[in-house]
Parts: C-alpha cells; structure tokens; sequence
C-alpha cells in the first residue's frame, strides 16, 4: 500500500516480479518438446501465483487491469506459438486460445472469496468493523479517490446485486 491507499505500485512490483520470472523460463517457452497445454499449465502454476500475491486488498483502475491483461497477454503470445504483433490477434482471442481467464477476472473472484472469509467472522472483530468504517474527517475537494471499498461496491452493482444484504450471502457462498 501507498501514502495515498492504492495498490498501483505493489501491482508494478507485482508486475516486474512475474516478468522475472517468465523471463528466468525462456528456454521453456522456447521448447519445442513441450506442448502447449504443459506450457499453460506451467504458466497458471509458476507465474500466477507471483503475480496475484496480495492481490485481495488491490484498488484496482482501469488502467491496472488494462497493465494486468496486457501482461498476461504478452505473455499468451510467447507461450502460444509465438504469436506475432503482425497477425493482428485480438487479446480476447489470445485468451480463448489458451483457455485461461482474465487476470482481472480471476483478481475479481479472489477479492470477493477474500470478501466471503471477513464476512463469516463475528461482528466484533477488527476485519468485519473496518469494512464498514467511515473517516470522520470532511473529504478533499474534486472526484472521489477510487478505493478498495469503491471497487467492491463497483462490481457489486455490475454483478447486479442491489444491496449488501443480497452480496453478503453470495461473498459467503
């Protein structure tokens, strides 16, 4: 975390370790004796988990989860046949190939089992009450800063869940 409450520089940390690390696998993606779903697998099982570390408490914008699958898709096209900018295949395509989620889907999925887990605790414990925990302070003039709690509440509405009480028992689920 930030002065400012965000994630954007843990998610270039995040960032540059995975990239690390899928470049420490070069020969790997280079092989020819390995297919293409051992690849995928090996891409899921080694890099992922680099990459998503930490990622429940993440504020994401627009512009991180376009770094985030832009990432994922670089590294797509390496691992699949070496897909070249001059093909023009679109990211959605890419993804489909290798039979993967988005980055920002699956970030999604893990912040609200992350979510489900705080929402089983008691009432009284600290994780519960700072969920639902206000500033007292008045809030700086201009747009409101995106975060962690904004995002929830942003893919509460998109999943079309109307209240907290009816997102409470899918989060739980």
């Amino acid at each position: 975390m930030d002065k400012e409450g965000g994630g954007s520089r843990d998610i270039k940390n995040r960032l540059q370790k995975a990239s690390g690390a899928f470049q420490r696998l070069g020969k790997v993606w280079a092989a020819r004796g390995i297919g293409r779903g051992t690849k995928i697998r090996l891409f899921k099982t080694l890099l992922q988990p680099v990459l998503f570390y930490g990622c429940e408490t993440w504020k994401i914008t627009k512009a991180d989860e376009r770094r985030l699958n832009s990432f994922q898709c670089q590294c797509l096209r390496r691992i699949l046949k070496r897909i070249r900018w001059q093909q023009r295949i679109s990211n959605n395509r890419v993804v489909k190939m290798a039979a993967i989620n988005n980055i920002s889907c699956v970030i999604r999925r893990r912040r609200w089992n992350w979510l489900g887990h705080v929402l089983k605790r008691e009432d009284e414990n600290d994780c519960f009450t700072a969920l639902g925990w206000t500033p007292e302070d008045r809030r700086a003039r201009g747009r409101p800063k995106p975060t962690w709690r904004r995002t929830v509440v942003k893919e509460k509405e998109k999943a079309g869940w109307k209240s907290s009480n009816v997102a409470k028992p899918a989060a739980r689920d």
